[in-house]
């Protein structure tokens, strides 16, 4: 109900649920806020002292230290899971460009450009205002600012080779430098 969703807008990853059930069961219920996904955590409640029991070491260290060990593996996948859910996103909306004429097609498509470049401010001043210029007519929605260096990826690998005096800026037609990417900031 509403204390559910309460909690879930703060942000909390995850929702344990103990109820008589569970306890019978021995294991408390965890459910995900990113998946929905519910799995149990089981729990050795038999080493908890009785209201008869005269002992004073009860042995529920031990099923502390798993319950928290749970925990704190489950929280590790939910970050990893929405990493990889996130990387994969992203990595679905760069596009290749070598081409000047698939750039701003490819930036109203609301994707990253990546595109060799000569690493030169004017052309990067220029391909500003020339994507900027060109989003008006395509369409009224379109946003109208133009596109800017994002950075240059460290892993130049993803993509061909440069070849010094070969590989050319779109922009421009100068020797490109290397792969740079490009977007614009909505």
């Amino acid at each position: 109900g509403y204390k559910f969703n309460d909690w879930e807008q703060k942000g909390v990853p995850l929702r344990l649920e103990i109820g008589p059930n569970d306890i019978a069961k021995s294991q408390i219920l965890t459910v995900r806020r990113d998946s929905g996904v519910k799995a149990p955590i089981p729990l050795d409640f038999s080493s908890l002292p009785t209201s008869t029991s005269t002992s004073t070491t009860a042995t529920t260290p031990a099923a502390i230290s798993t319950f928290t060990t749970s925990i704190a593996h489950l929280l590790d996948t939910i970050q990893a899971d929405l990493y990889t859910r996130a990387k994969e996103e992203y990595d679905s909306h760069i596009v290749e460009v070598t081409e000047w004429d698939k750039f701003v097609p490819a930036l109203d498509a609301k994707n990253v450009v990546v595109m060799p470049w000569c690493d030169r401010e004017a052309c990067e001043d220029d391909v500003k205002e020339r994507s900027g210029r060109a989003a008006e007519p395509q369409d009224e929605r379109a946003p109208s600012a133009g596109a800017k260096t994002l950075c240059i990826p460290f892993d130049q690998s993803r993509w061909a080779p440069i070849e010094p005096g070969k590989t050319k800026c779109p922009a421009c037609g100068q020797d490109a430098k290397h792969w740079t990417l490009f977007g614009r900031s909505y």
